[in-house]
């Protein structure tokens, strides 16, 4: 699958040429304003499918830490959670085999979109290097992408890798959230 990364005005202009999976990301505060169709949106031939997500580019020490988290949320700011991470990430499961293209934008294509295509592509091993994208695109934010990536082993889609570096702290919750289940699971069938 290719993968494109684009700006909101690249993304406008791009003229599709096979079969592309189009995903917008707006933020909260200013690009709502632009959140026209795009010129291609819809079209048959070659087939066009768009998803639009609504977040905004918070800065990934901001939003790993909860005070900050709440005052930015408090600010009208809409972080990137794991409710939105795993829609976008369903969205993409179900659609993705059957297109040739993935266009990811977010208004200037430099954070969002590099960190949400650089994860879809780790996460469902679309081909290439993303240890080159993220050299690549050194404005990705590392925030967005470890969102992604966790979701998406809480999601089952993904089973981690040592290429992508997730926090010990969040793989012990997930042992402890795994164990928790099977227990409750366990105490079903002595009943």
């Amino acid at each position: 699958m290719n993968l494109l990364i684009y700006s909101m005005e690249k993304a406008i202009d791009y003229v599709p040429t096979d079969r592309t999976l189009v995903m917008r990301i707006f933020d909260s505060y200013n690009s709502l304003d632009r959140k026209e169709a795009l010129p291609y949106e819809g079209m048959a031939k070659p087939k066009v499918k768009v998803f639009s997500y609504v977040f905004d580019d918070v800065p990934a020490y901001e939003a790993s830490k909860r005070k900050s988290r709440e005052r930015l949320i408090k600010a009208g700011h809409k972080i990137l959670d794991k409710d939105i991470a795993s829609t976008l990430i369903s969205d993409f499961s179900r659609e993705y085999q059957s297109y040739d293209t993935l266009l990811v934008h977010c208004t200037n294509g430099n954070s969002r979109s590099t960190a949400v295509g650089t994860a879809l592509k780790e996460i469902f091993r679309l081909g290439g290097d993303t240890e080159a994208m993220k050299e690549q695109y050194p404005m990705l934010n590392t925030g967005i992408y470890d969102i992604m990536i966790k979701s998406a082993v809480l999601g089952g889609y993904y089973v981690h890798s040592k290429s992508v570096p997730i926090q010990k702290k969040f793989w012990r919750k997930l042992k402890e959230i795994k164990v928790g289940i099977l227990k409750k699971e366990g105490d079903k069938h002595s009943k």
